[in-house]
């Protein structure tokens, strides 16, 4: 994350939520509203569309199975692994102990690509998420 309005963001929704279709991604926003009170629904709405949205979002990857997304009360253990210096990302997703997401490795070269920065988790109008156990090291 560099800014509120430029960052990686690795997204899904609800399985079975009933209104839409919600692969796993992964997204480089490079935001031009922002999150500011007046545009901030354009980059909530960017971010939660399942396509790349102009001058918000670029989908970087999108799971080629189009697996449902998360399960209600189901724990999930994530690893992204991002280098900076060759443009690399690839995220894994373990449900319940089995890996049901490798995106591979992923390289952003555009000239809008991430070099480093903060690191957040973000969630997006849902109640009671826990994160445990969380960790970090620069490789």
């Amino acid at each position: 994350m560099k800014d509120s309005s430029n960052f990686y963001n690795f997204v899904s929704c609800e399985a079975n939520n009933g209104y839409q279709e919600c692969p796993w991604a992964i997204k480089r926003v490079n935001s031009t509203a922002g999150p500011n009170e007046d545009e901030g629904t354009t980059l909530s709405e960017a971010i939660r569309s399942p396509d790349s949205v102009p001058g918000e979002t670029v989908v970087l990857w999108r799971d080629p199975d189009l697996k449902a997304g998360w399960q209600h009360k189901t724990s999930y253990k994530y690893q992204i692994v991002h280098l900076p210096d060759a443009n690399l990302i690839r995220l894994k997703v373990w449900e319940n102990g089995v890996l049901i997401v490798d995106s591979g490795d992923i390289i952003d070269d555009s000239e809008d690509s991430l070099k480093g920065g903060k690191l957040g988790v973000f969630c997006d109008s849902q109640e009671k998420v826990r994160w445990s156990a969380l960790s970090y090291k620069c490789l």
